[in-house]
């Protein structure tokens, strides 16, 4: 004989905001553990080295975050998610005060330039016709980056606050490289990065 316990229905709207909430504890979870361990690098090496993978990470989740908050009705959702809000400002202080100090420290500005575009991989190649004796040919995709249309807004201003840090530290090979996307971006938030190419210029 094998008796089975009664549980009490729960709904389907109960299940999921008991999982969301269950994920919002984790993420808080982990946040403070990677925040613990970012406080205890010392060295600018190994700092940069961290915030190369690390910092458009938190800047890309700051406004997905946003994005739930906005969309959150539930009073403990709220409150969960207001704590990650928390978490996720008081680190990208952290990090702005220590890259602030210590001007060796360099920032991943391809990757964080990258939160704000969207590279269209065209199907159409341009041709580039040899001209050796064979007159070879060769097909050349173009990627073509192109703004997104909708980017958080906390995660557009902080992207740009870090830019305004880290460009005038890029070398005159890694300007040229960001100055595609750059200027894409200008039609859609003309004098922020405006003023970002004409400071990145002047400390070249």
């Amino acid at each position: 004989w094998t008796v089975h316990n009664s549980t009490p229905a729960v709904s389907m709207t109960e299940q999921s905001l008991a999982l969301r909430l269950q994920t919002a504890s984790t993420d808080l979870t982990s946040l403070s553990r990677v925040s613990h361990r970012l406080a205890l690098v010392d060295e600018a090496t190994k700092l940069q080295q961290v915030l190369d993978k690390l910092l458009p990470r938190l800047l890309h989740r700051i406004g997905d975050n946003h994005q739930a908050q906005k969309s959150a009705t539930e009073a403990s959702l709220c409150d969960a998610l207001s704590k990650i809000h928390a978490k996720l400002v008081e680190m990208l202080s952290h990090v702005m005060k220590r890259v602030r100090e210590d001007q060796s420290v360099q920032l991943n500005c391809k990757e964080i330039v990258q939160l704000l575009l969207v590279v269209n991989n065209d199907d159409a190649t341009s041709t580039i016709t040899g001209t050796g004796t064979n007159n070879d040919t060769e097909s050349v995709s173009c990627n073509t980056p192109k703004p997104k249309e909708k980017v958080d807004p906390f995660t557009l201003n902080l992207t740009l606050a870090f830019l305004t840090l880290g460009l005038p530290r890029c070398t005159k090979d890694q300007l040229q490289e960001l100055l595609p996307g750059l200027l894409v971006l200008m039609g859609y938030h003309s004098g922020k990065v405006e003023t970002l190419l004409s400071v990145s210029l002047k400390s070249q």
